[in-house]
């Protein structure tokens, strides 16, 4: 630091940082008296001292605090006008997280296709990715249209997809459904650091009315059977099965004759609901008499042509359907038959009572469940 005066004989201080301090170019300022820069050096006292002086500087950002250009001190400054009191190091780092994700940029239709093959990869059933790529396409083809191109996945908000989903004509299970379809895409996107949030997590889903599960009354069961015997005989392992064992529909399709016996249906894992555990149904008596009828030496249960041609001809003749009610209806009868909702649960694979008696069950009394279990060839 040297004294000296100007040419008008005003006296200032100049003050020269060498490129040892600075770890760059030489900074020389000038000031009109000592005071000033004390504070330049050391930082206002009132403030906590070496903060806000070049000392202060020096350590906190190195040769980086002395190569800042005026023009880059004035944005900083707008910026600290426009944060409200958000910090500038967190101003950059959320944009950093959200424009430029750590796994990259990648276009929403490229996501889509990654978490698609991971499905697939991950053993995921046919139907399900099947399901999921329908959800996701349409989230695509909605997103495009709004966007006027295929955005990256990181730019996409809550309002982006609270604007898809409320113009689509959707009843409330099904706008429940595919919202959560779009939970699970960008779920993925935050496993892969494509983008920082799930935009879903803030979404509200819509309440869905309960509905109570569908079952047969003794009288339909007796028609499907009857139907099945006389009609369409190639479809009544399915019905009787479904009806008196509650076996799922997917693992009717994975079914061999190998696989019963007359006392039990045991069930390997490779044909169980995936990530169930095997499991062995006890074989009602009734079911016995039917399996007496139509039980093949081997292979499948199911027939062929495609079991839905059986059952769309089954279910038209009688002139009645219900959804899932073959396996609802053994739910049902049986919890009553044994009054034991541990032997219902074991028998229809569930994992807690509360998804038997949440989804499966409708109330029967006793007395219709003996006539359920007392339908016989004979008695049909």
């Amino acid at each position: 630091m040297t004294h000296a005066a100007n040419g008008r004989g005003d006296p200032y201080f100049k003050v020269r940082l060498g490129t040892t301090f600075t770890g760059g170019d030489v900074q020389t300022r000038l000031f009109k008296n000592l005071g000033d820069v004390r504070e330049w050096i050391f930082g206002d006292k009132r403030q906590g001292g070496t903060t806000n002086g070049v000392i202060g500087m020096q350590a906190a950002g190195g040769a980086s605090a002395f190569a800042i250009t005026p023009a880059q001190i004035s944005d900083a400054a707008w910026a600290f006008d426009h944060l409200g009191g958000t910090s500038l190091r967190d101003a950059v780092s959320y944009y950093l997280e959200h424009a430029r994700p750590k796994g990259g940029l990648k276009p929403l239709s490229v996501v889509i296709y990654e978490h698609l093959e991971s499905l697939k990869k991950s053993g995921a059933a046919e139907r399900y990715c099947y399901a999921q790529r329908i959800s996701c396409e349409l989230l695509l083809r909605e997103i495009e249209h709004d966007a006027g191109e295929d955005p990256q996945i990181s730019t996409i908000t809550k309002q982006d997809i609270e604007t898809v989903a409320d113009r689509q004509d959707w009843k409330p299970l099904n706008k429940r459904n595919y919202l959560r379809d779009w939970a699970m895409l960008f779920r993925f996107a935050v496993m892969q650091d494509y983008r920082v949030t799930n935009p879903l997590d803030k979404i509200v889903r819509p309440r869905v009315p309960r509905k109570y599960p569908e079952i047969y009354t003794v009288d339909e069961a007796a028609m499907l059977l009857r139907t099945a015997r006389d009609v369409f005989p190639p479809v009544l392992p399915f019905v009787a099965i479904g009806l008196f064992a509650g076996v799922r529909v997917e693992e009717l399709r994975r079914m061999t004759w190998e696989m019963v016996d007359d006392e039990t249906i045991d069930l390997p894992s490779s044909v169980t609901k995936k990530g169930a555990e095997p499991r062995s149904i006890p074989i009602a008596p009734n079911l016995l008499e039917w399996l007496k009828v139509c039980r093949a030496g081997r292979g499948p249960v199911v027939p062929d042509p495609p079991l839905r041609w059986w059952t769309d001809a089954l279910y038209n003749e009688v002139g009645f359907r219900k959804r899932n009610a073959l396996r609802h209806s053994f739910a049902s009868y049986y919890l009553a038959y044994s009054d034991s909702p541990e032997k219902t649960q074991m028998a229809l694979g569930q994992q807690t009572p509360s998804v038997l008696f949440r989804h499966y069950r409708q109330v029967v009394k006793p007395k219709q469940a003996e006539d359920y279990f007392a339908l016989t060839p004979d008695a049909v």
